[in-house]
Parts: structure tokens; sequence; C-alpha cells
């Protein structure tokens, strides 16, 4: 058997979510052993008992190491020290609700060993949800309009030592996509080769026993995915076309679900779109959605009684297979 100790590390940021980092580091410790990867946890200071679990998990693999904030700071100041802190060839950027997969770790590793075939980064499939195949990519603005989007997944990507050396951090501090924006910055500004694979997806965490919670069901999800979204899309480079960066824009909010019907019905239910929060963030409704931003606008408007008609209709309609044909003509209607 192969060890690869100092060509692949996977680094954990974390705050508060033990459980699922359990979880995790039991789903992945068991493929790392073949290999003798390491595991690197970031603890955002968390208040829970992330430290006890973690020395729990480095009595049973002892090639895990912990580092603690003292105190807690913002999500991409802490991927920026999660990926600084790695000594290896490349970094997995993890994220501790999602799991790797094995036969994809097993297919990586061979390649990235290979002096031959030299990658400035990875990119994973996110639950089978590109079709693009499995390609080098080497020119900035066709990857960028391919894979932009799917590239916010921290979990999706690996970093080479060169790109986390000579990424601008500082450019895209705060804007909740740094680990997205480093690589699109780097590869605008130098000859690159990276490794698209679409073959092994990255899948959530089958985990039972706690939901995750997510910024896309809080109220700052319009802020980040609207505005904070779009004015980072806006903020790279120009050699990535007006064209692409549209798309990446949409292609995001199919992607994450975030504007989908059911999803805003859900966030109008919660009372996290209003009124108020359309007419806020209505220029970027524009963008963000592939339907009339109208239908938005009628969804904050509507009492929360109606919505809840509303949603229960449409699980009644998406069960009988008619959701997608009332929906189709709703979304024509306000064309």
């Amino acid at each position: 058997m192969n060890s690869y100790p100092e060509l692949l590390s996977f680094t954990i940021p974390t705050y508060n979510r033990s459980d699922f980092l359990e979880e995790c580091l039991d789903a992945h410790i068991p493929v790392a052993r073949k290999y003798n990867l390491e595991f690197i946890v970031l603890d955002n200071a968390s208040t829970d008992d992330t430290p006890i679990i973690v020395q729990k998990k480095q009595a049973e693999y002892p090639h895990i190491r912990y580092y603690r904030n003292e105190t807690t700071i913002d999500p991409d100041s802490n991927f920026k020290k999660a990926l600084e802190l790695s000594t290896t060839k490349y970094t997995w950027l993890l994220g501790d609700s999602y799991r790797l997969p094995d036969a994809g770790i097993e297919f990586l590793l061979p390649l990235l060993s290979s002096e031959e075939k030299k990658f400035d980064a990875i990119v994973f499939n996110l639950i089978s949800s590109r079709r693009n195949k499995s390609q080098i990519y080497t020119d900035a603005n066709l990857m960028f309009k391919d894979l932009g989007a799917i590239m916010t997944s921290i979990s999706s990507l690996i970093f080479s030592k060169k790109l986390i050396q000579n990424a601008d951090f500082e450019r895209y501090k705060d804007t909740n996509f740094l680990q997205t924006g480093i690589i699109f910055d780097y590869i605008a500004k130098h000859p690159f080769r990276i490794k698209w694979i679409q073959e092994y997806s990255v899948e959530s965490l089958n985990y039972q026993k706690k939901k995750k919670i997510a910024w896309s069901n809080q109220p700052v999800v319009f802020e980040i995915a609207c505005k904070r979204w779009q004015n980072f899309i806006f903020s790279l480079p120009d050699v990535y076309s007006e064209e692409s960066k549209l798309k990446v824009i949409r292609d995001f909010g199919a992607l994450s679900g975030i504007f989908s019907f059911r999803n805003l019905l859900n966030l109008r239910k919660k009372k996290i779109l209003t009124y108020d929060i359309y007419l806020k963030y209505q220029p970027y409704f524009q963008r963000a959605t592939t339907f009339p931003e109208s239908i938005v606008k009628i969804i904050a408007f509507l009492p929360i009684p109606v919505i809840l008609v509303i949603r229960f209709l449409a699980k009644v309609y998406a069960k009988s297979g008619q959701f997608e044909k009332y929906w189709k003509r709703f979304k024509n209607r306000f064309s």
C-alpha cells in the first residue's frame, strides 16, 4: 500500500458542530489510514465539546493536528488560516458536514503524485450536479463559465501549495467566497492547469441526529446570496467576460436552490423574505433568478396563510407529477 503523508492533507474549519465533526472524521479516517494522510482541524473558538471530540479521535488516529482560535473570527479569515496551516503539496478544504468519495480519493492520489502532471488545483463534482466531461482546464474564462458556481463549495476544492502561497487572500476577505475568489484571481494572472473530476462527487453527510443550520435558511441569506455574491462576481478580474459573470450568478442560484419556487415560499413562511427585503434586493433578484423577478415580488407580498396554502398545493401537485406543468404556466404568465 502506497503512503502519501507529504502529498495531501484534509483541513477542516469548524465551529460549534462537534457532532458533525465527529461524523466527518469517522467517515474519512478509514481511507486516510490506508494512505497515511493527515487531518488539520481548525476550531474557530467553539463553545461546545469540539476539543474533547478531537482528542478522542486523535487517540484512534494519530495523524490529526488540532488548532484553536483564541476568539471567533469571520469565515473567510478562518478558511485562509486553515489553508495556511497545511504543509503538504495539496490541501483539500473539507467542510465538516460533507463526505468525500473514497474511490475519488484513491483515484486522486496517483494523479497528484505524478511528476509529469502537476496541477494548480483540482475540482470535484458536488452531489453529481455537473455533467461537464472531466478535463484539464487551461482557459480561465471557460473554466469560470463552466464551473464558477460549483466552486463556491469548499469541499469540492483541492489547492496546491503554490496557489496557496500566491493567493491574494486580502482581496477576497469579507466576501463569503474567499475560497472561490483566490482560485479565479490566481488563474487570471498565471498560466495554470486545473483538473475537473466529474465522475466522483462530494456528498452531504447522512447525519440523522442533527439538522445542518446553514446561512441559506437564515436572515442573512439575501445579503450573501444576492448582494455579496454578485458584488464578488463583478469584482473578479476583467479576463472573465460579462456574459460569463451573469451566467455564473444565475448558475449559483440554480445550484444552491435558494431561488427555487419552493425555497422562496419557505423563506416567506419564515418571514425571511418580506416585501421590504424584496425592495432592498430587487436589482439583485433580477440577475439571480431564472424566472421573472416579478414572481419574487408576488411571493414577498402574499400573506403567510396564503403561502401555507400554496406550499400545501405545491406538495400535492409534486406528488402527482403536475407541479412542473403548473409552475411553467405560472412563470410564463409573468414573463
